[in-house]
């Protein structure tokens, strides 16, 4: 587990909870929702991945003759890389789904990033209904009418890299990118409590994503870099434990064979009719005999 969705650090970046003191855009009053909603995703996508795992682990190949390696690698792959796939695209789909719930619905989060009640003071209007006013991050961007407005974070007078504030906790750190949190200076700048343990990622280590690439770029893949798998051809054949094996072979014959086909056809004949001739020749004498004696019969005249 990554040690900025843990609990020590969460629990650092929240603070006193106490947050009518300190502006929108101030880092420290907003932190902690970043790394609540990435430990949330980070939670989804794992549970993506394992019921992906165990989806294909628990599939099997019937055939009634054994295949080809070359096909059974293309076939598997196949397979594999299409139930990926559509299980990335489900979670994607099913996640952007919630997003628009939410923004269409309009709810209010407890951060107070969309909307804010406008209460009157000294109001003693019993059932009073009390109005409420969108909020607006970035020049002409209101929460009523758009998900997609963002404004930069401050600490104090200093930008934090990579943070964007959005209309939810959810949009704030999808719009933003983990460019902060691979550098020292800037981790040091927002690690309030100065935790010893907190370090910079290694951004030297190989990645297909890129260090600018926003959050819900990462969420796009599951905060995959790789499927690594495993085909094995002797595996699947020791498996299947095959008892007899045949095979065919389509060629034209030769001249000799044709040659030899035609003299046992010529052969298997001739003893054929040796032994059939006699029998003919009896036959036809008899029904020569029958139709003689039909022919002759002597009628009597009375």
């Amino acid at each position: 587990m990554s040690q900025f969705i843990d609990g020590p650090w969460i629990e650092s970046i929240f603070g006193d909870g106490n947050l009518s003191h300190i502006p929108t855009n101030e880092f420290h009053s907003r932190g902690v929702a970043y790394f609540l909603v990435q430990q949330s995703l980070c939670t989804l996508a794992q549970l993506t991945v394992n019921s992906t795992i165990l989806f294909l682990r628990s599939k099997y190949i019937f055939s009634g003759q054994v295949i080809p390696k070359e096909q059974l690698l293309l076939q598997i792959k196949t397979d594999i890389d299409t139930t990926i796939d559509w299980n990335i695209l489900t979670f994607v789909a099913i996640f952007r789904l919630g997003r628009e719930m939410m923004q269409k619905n309009q709810l209010i989060n407890v951060f107070s990033l969309n909307w804010v009640y406008s209460l009157e003071a000294n109001n003693q209007v019993p059932y009073y209904r009390i109005p409420t006013r969108p909020i607006s991050h970035g020049p002409n961007c209101s929460c009523a009418t758009s998900s997609a407005c963002t404004e930069p974070v401050f600490i104090g007078n200093e930008m934090v890299p990579g943070f964007a504030l959005g209309c939810s906790p959810m949009e704030s750190l999808l719009r933003s990118t983990l460019t902060c949190l691979y550098n020292q200076t800037c981790l040091n700048l927002i690690n309030i409590r100065n935790l010893s343990f907190i370090h910079s990622l290694d951004a030297s280590l190989p990645s297909r994503f890129m260090l600018n690439s926003t959050v819900e770029d990462l969420t796009a893949n599951a905060f995959v870099e790789q499927w690594l798998y495993n085909i094995s051809y002797s595996t699947f054949y020791s498996t299947c434990q095959p008892s007899i094996c045949t095979y065919s072979v389509s060629k034209r014959k030769d001249l000799l064979e044709v040659i030899t086909i035609i003299l046992g056809l010529y052969s298997g004949l001739t003893l054929i009719l040796r032994l059939i001739a006699p029998l003919l020749i009896s036959a036809s004498n008899l029904v020569s005999v029958l139709v003689w004696r039909r022919n002759n019969i002597v009628v009597p005249f009375t």
